[in-house]
């Protein structure tokens, strides 16, 4: 019977009624629950749904035991998360099932703990991994990652994931505004800087199957079907084997089915071929490993996400997430540093990291709000399931704020103290740096005049600078010089005159200068017009540019969907009018102008925004204040830095990407997500440009024409992505109130990668102080360093206490492309050091040294003291 079916569906496609591959298919199909976290329901229900379909799932796998083994229901745990809770609240009966399920190959669970966008930090990327531990403790094992909806994965992975044992990466991405990389399915080996990598599949849409119709019945699926496997064929697909993705149902957080596993079944009893298998995400990447591994082409490449551009929708709480990202380094950073002195951590520390890395990967995944948030924007469920997204993002900044209190205290044991109050400042990254440092300080401890001083031991003044005064205290900007390596350095709060902020002279309102820059002002368009660099003897910005430096610019979108067909049609820009430019402050730190104005879409409040000029290191800082209306029509806003230069670098997640060069083609070139730092480079310097708030950046021009498969510019020109609302679904469709953000500029002659992020990353991690009153003297050091590297050409991105008690975790990136030795040193005593996964485990001996490769990203593990 099966041969005489297949003779008439011969016939059938000969007379052109189906299409006819030539092949001898075999179709892997895997089914899966898309993990929204929202969407289609409140997260407090779809949170508890994905539970109870692993039940279902299991359920299934015994319905179907006595199938044939191709059409046995198998099933892809999409989301780690699900599964790490599921073990935790089921009876050890059902967690049984489970794992019996998995041994059979009829359930698999993926590595990925949600579908990220690509605003998480490389930071909590590691956090965003660590409960594979647990899982794979109990028995739980994962041989890849699946990433589906969106269209781009953090770069960072293509490290992480190898070195944890993950084998491939499974990638089903949503094209709704987006392009993608290759003009079929494509599986390819996609490496990290350093060399590391895994297999890469570019499958279709994560519901492919569902498209051509498998969950209604032969006659309509096998049409679609063949004429789908044609056309694959066509467009010269090498193999005969193809891994497709479907859903349980037509929707997303859909439960799983087995209703599939009936087609199945009737299928290859009546085809010879194609044949269908029911399947787990690691079979087909299995086959083709073992058949093709050396005919996969290899891409060291980025692969940025075009989504993110959707968490502009939501400035306030995006602002604020990146805030306790850099709070996070901070944090992890002084409390290794407690334990290097010898504290003993509290119990639950290790367990508030994370849970404050937990509501920031909740915030950074790719799900916002209601489907219908756009077109129903004060709907109930469009205002519930934001209130809960946006909670994420207010929780992880408190705990963030909340966890510098067990920093702190911990760490005031250890310090010097003195007959006398003083403030002792934490330098919390891993190298000797000068920096500034934001904090409160009671009038009780430094009266409210200028009648006093801050010294170290050596008489080294520290220069202050007081922003915000409240009745018992006031807010103070410090510098700091040469704060140790991961170490701290304490100064006495004396009498003594010290320079006092004074208003300043109001004729210098279209110019600031000192010996590092000449800026002047363009009072008509509210921006700089030009940054003279006087040790460089070179103009900073472009002479020739519309815009100026620093100029908010106004766009709005006459159709949100014109980004569904590929295109920025339809924008209109406009600018800042009724400019005025007036005196800021002069002080021991900075001179500053203030411009502020008007603009459209914004309240009878407007801007403002005050251009500081630094006095101690060539810096340059710009910190706005803005008010936008909620208005539901779709608008943006953009601060322009048209930077002079040939090339633009910027870094991601375990990378940097000169864009269209070094990141895969099709991927986001309309913006871009930066973690630290955007560079406009020329030969032999560089401009900087760093956020504390705000991720996205245009680069080199702004939205016009097509979507670019691969990224052109020709100038230099950044592009600060503020806020938006041009998407149709998922994201916010309105925002407003005061909102505040901040850049930082430099510029220098070292061209390095490396000079750029420790600039940045350092500008976004600042010093931590500590005020203390008066006391006893005692003999602790006033100046300490935990650890240093003793080479260059490295960065220490990131430490935290380890789960292991006594042991500290330290990420190290090689940032020279070079291959230096990495050695560890605590008070000129070389400290030894184990290599360990972003999991935690450690592998070979204990060493003194170890030769890194160009571009390595590297953990290691120390013993605290």
């Amino acid at each position: 019977m099966k041969r005489l079916f297949t003779s008439f569906v011969a016939l059938v496609m000969a007379a052109h009624l189906f299409a006819a591959p030539e092949r001898d298919w075999t179709v892997y199909l895997v089914q899966h629950t898309h993990t929204d976290i929202g969407y289609t329901k409140p997260q407090t229900e779809i949170l508890a749904e994905h539970l109870r379909y692993i039940d279902y799932a299991i359920d299934y796998c015994d319905i179907t035991k006595d199938y044939p083994d191709d059409a046995k229901f198998r099933w892809t745990c999409e989301s780690a998360w699900a599964v790490s809770q599921y073990l935790k609240v089921r009876p050890a009966k059902q967690v049984q099932r489970f794992k019996d399920c998995i041994k059979r190959g009829q359930i698999e669970v993926t590595a990925m703990y949600f579908n990220m966008a690509e605003v998480a930090d490389e930071n909590s990327m590691r956090y965003f991994l660590l409960p594979l531990k647990e899982l794979r403790e109990q028995g739980i094992p994962f041989q890849g990652a699946m990433q589906n909806d969106v269209n781009g994965v953090a770069w960072c992975l293509a490290d992480y994931l190898p070195q944890a044992g993950i084998k491939f990466l499974w990638m089903g991405p949503n094209t709704d505004r987006a392009i993608e990389p290759f003009d079929l399915p494509t599986l390819f080996r996609w490496e990290s800087p350093s060399g590391r990598s895994l297999i890469a599949f570019r499958a279709e849409h994560y519901m492919k199957a569902d498209m051509l119709g498998i969950l209604e019945d032969i006659p309509t699926f096998e049409p679609q079907l063949l004429s789908y496997l044609e056309s694959l064929e066509k467009a010269g697909f090498p193999f005969s084997e193809i891994g497709m993705q479907y859903l349980g149902s037509f929707t997303d957080n859909a439960p799983p089915s087995y209703k599939v596993c009936d087609l199945i079944k009737e299928w290859n009893e009546t085809h010879e071929y194609p044949k269908l298998r029911s399947a787990t995400a690691h079979e087909f990447i299995d086959l083709i490993a073992e058949k093709h591994a050396d005919e996969l082409p290899v891409y060291r490449v980025a692969y940025p996400d075009w989504w993110t551009d959707g968490f502009g929708s939501a400035m306030r709480e995006t602002a604020e997430a990146r805030k306790a990202q850099a709070d996070m380094l901070s944090n992890q950073g002084l409390l290794s540093m407690a334990e290097m002195l010898g504290a003993d951590l509290p119990e639950g520390v290790n367990a508030g990291i994370e849970d404050i890395h937990d509501n920031l990967l909740f915030y950074d995944e790719h799900t916002f709000g209601s489907w219908d948030s756009i077109d129903n924007p004060t709907g109930y469920q469009s205002e519930l399931q934001w209130a809960c997204k946006g909670s994420f993002a207010w929780a992880a900044q408190k705990k963030a704020k909340l966890l510098y209190e067990t920093s702190g205290g911990l760490l005031q044991s250890y310090i010097h103290r003195a007959e006398v109050p003083t403030i002792t400042f934490f330098n919390p990254l891993a190298w000797e740096r000068s920096a500034y440092c934001d904090m409160y300080v009671d009038y009780d401890l430094l009266p409210d005049n200028s009648g006093y001083r801050i010294v170290s031991e050596e008489g080294e003044e520290v220069a202050y600078q007081v922003y915000e005064k409240r009745t018992e205290g006031a807010y103070y900007r410090m510098y700091v010089k040469d704060l140790p390596s991961l170490g701290y350095r304490t100064y006495r709060i004396v009498p003594g005159e010290a320079k006092a902020a004074q208003p300043a002279q109001e004729t210098a309102c279209t110019s600031l200068e000192n010996e590092y820059y000449r800026i002047s002002i363009d009072a008509r368009r509210g921006g700089m017009s030009s940054i003279y660099d006087k040790k460089a003897g070179r103009e900073m910005l472009d002479p020739g540019s519309e815009w100026a430096a620093g100029q908010l610019i106004y766009e709005t979108l006459d159709e949100r969907w014109n980004f569904k067909e590929y295109k920025y049609e339809g924008l209109a820009r406009s600018s800042a009018r009724d400019v005025t430019v007036r005196a800021g402050e002069e002080g021991p730190l900075f001179r500053s102008l203030v411009v502020s104005g008007q603009a459209d879409g914004l309240s009878e409040h407007g801007f403002s925004c005050e251009i500081k000029l630094y006095n101690d290191e060539p810096r340059i800082e710009l910190s706005y204040a803005m008010r936008p209306l909620p208005d539901p029509e779709a608008a943006s806003y953009y601060v322009a830095f048209p930077f002079a230069g040939d090339r633009i670098t910027f870094d991601v997640q375990g990378g940097f990407v000169r864009p269209g060069e070094n990141q895969l083609e099709g991927t986001a070139s309309g913006w871009n997500t930066v973690q630290n730092f955007a560079a406009a480079r020329s030969d032999g310097y560089q401009a900087l440009l760093s956020s504390k708030e705000i991720p996205l950046m245009q680069l080199g021009n702004l939205l016009e024409g097509t979507y670019q498969y691969i990224k052109k510019y020709d100038k230099a020109h950044i592009f600060s992505w503020v806020l938006n609302n041009y998407w149709t679904t998922n994201f916010r469709a309105t925002q407003g109130g005061e909102i505040h953000w901040n850049y930082t500029i430099t510029s220098t002659p070292d061209n390095s990668d490396t000079k750029a992020l420790r600039f940045a990353l350092g500008d976004r991690v600042q010093p931590y102080g500590r005020a203390i009153p008066q006391g006893t003297p005692d003999s602790n050091p006033s100046e300490y360093s935990a650890l240093s590297l003793t080479s260059d050409g490295m960065v220490i991105t990131s430490m935290a206490p380890a789960r292991r008690k006594g042991y500290v975790i330290l990420q190290v990136r090689e940032t020279a492309g070079t291959t230096p030795t990495l050695a560890l040193s605590r008070n000129g005593k070389a400290v030894k050091f184990r290599k360990s996964d972003a999991l935690e485990k450690p592998c070979g001996r204990r060493l003194k040294s170890l030769k890194l490769a160009p571009y390595d990203d590297i953990f290691v593990i120390v013993k605290a003291r």
